[in-house]
């Protein structure tokens, strides 16, 4: 037995949906290559495949809630993800955003079958241990941890006095252990670092295949790989990816595939119309900002940042990043906001003209080249602006 992943409709018949992080984005984003993403698009994505898929399973990996905190925004949040009935859903760092009190009683409101094995409120786990799926006959075991180190990120200080971390890779160990005896497939949610990972991919000696799903960055071309008897598929977060899983008996193993939730899965009209209702588009991203970034100086480079309004990398570089290099490499930044329709159509101008596709938001055009997302813009850019 081993998992297979396959593009959107391909298969005859799949056995799990796994949908990427949200990380608080409830609406579609116009990244690079069109809209993604987004709670209304996830609906349909979820509809459509238990329409056409029977006894499909849907999972996600969790990290629903952003980077800043806002209980309004994951209240809702979690009201979707429990109306679409998720089998079983992982435990990241930025689900405590909110605080771990909050996030305890959001489980137990929300009724959102969460997984983790490592993690402790109160001296009691948070979530149970694991959670076994009937899958076309099949027994799926679901288990989730975070890597400690993930929970000292400065945007959590504070919150987490309630919380204690267990080693990862022994719990999980321990959850395989237990799972293998009672199941036939067993995945593993990861919100692990890269050693972590690999410590368990080098230790895993089961005869039963394990599917390890992680969140490292999809951009469009696939990265998942087969090794021994572990599938590990990187799928991406925001709410933008997913990956349709096929069980099924073959000769040789295969890497898993994921997909974008593009503009070929239509929003949700009427979840669309809630949510502008009960959650209206905020201020934009350049809300508040100093007045020296709008100031212009004469003979000074340019560099056009791309942004959408209710983008949290796009809010973090503005906050972090674009005064101090105004300041100090004397650039002048031109804001253009890419939910206007010709402002998009400016960023794949833009794309073409430079040979790079954007793959992620924010977007930065400098000397003539695109840095596509925060991670791409912290470590090449700027270093060139050092």
């Amino acid at each position: 037995m081993t998992l297979i992943f396959t593009l959107a409709g391909i298969p005859a018949q799949a056995d799990v949906l796994f949908l990427g992080s949200i990380q608080g984005e409830i609406r579609e984003c116009h990244c690079g290559g069109g809209p993604a993403g987004g709670l209304a698009r996830i609906k349909t994505a979820v509809e459509e495949y238990r329409r056409n898929y029977k006894g499909i399973t849907i999972a996600g990996r969790g990290e629903q809630y952003g980077f800043q905190p806002d209980t309004t925004r994951d209240q809702i949040i979690s009201q979707v993800i429990s109306a679409l009935k998720y089998d079983a859903v992982g435990l990241g760092a930025t689900d405590f955003i909110n605080g771990s009190g909050w996030l305890k009683r959001n489980i137990g409101y929300c009724g959102i079958s969460y997984v983790n094995c490592n993690i402790l409120y109160r001296n009691a786990p948070i979530a149970q241990s694991y959670r076994i799926v009937i899958s076309n006959g099949r027994r799926v075991g679901f288990t989730s941890a975070i890597s400690p180190e993930y929970l000292g990120t400065p945007v959590l200080n504070g919150k987490l006095t309630d919380i204690r971390a267990l080693p990862a890779v022994k719990e999980l160990k321990r959850a395989i252990s237990d799972l293998s005896q009672k199941t036939d497939e067993m995945v593993v949610i990861s919100h692990l670092s890269v050693e972590d990972e690999s410590v368990l991919v080098k230790g895993y000696n089961s005869p039963k295949p394990l599917l390890l799903l992680t969140g490292r960055a999809f951009g469009g071309t696939d990265t998942s790989y087969t090794t021994k008897n572990v599938t590990v598929i990187k799928l991406g977060g925001l709410g933008r990816h997913a990956a349709l899983v096929e069980i099924k008996q073959i000769k040789h193993n295969e890497p898993g595939r994921c997909f974008k939730l593009g503009d070929d899965f239509k929003q949700d009209a009427m979840l669309v119309k809630q949510l502008d209702e009960d959650y209206p588009l905020k201020e934009s991203a350049t809300f508040n900002l100093p007045k020296t970034l709008a100031t212009r100086s004469k003979g000074a480079e340019s560099m056009v940042f791309y942004y959408a309004p209710d983008c949290p990398d796009c809010r973090q570089v503005i906050n972090d990043s674009l005064v101090v290099w105004k300041e100090r490499a004397d650039i002048n930044v031109e804001m253009v906001d890419i939910s206007i329709p010709a402002n998009y159509f400016r960023l794949m101008g833009d794309e073409k003209k430079s040979g790079t596709p954007t793959t992620d938001m924010p977007v930065v055009l400098y000397r003539n080249k695109i840095y596509s997302g925060k991670d791409d813009i912290y470590k090449k850019l700027c270093k060139s602006l050092q």
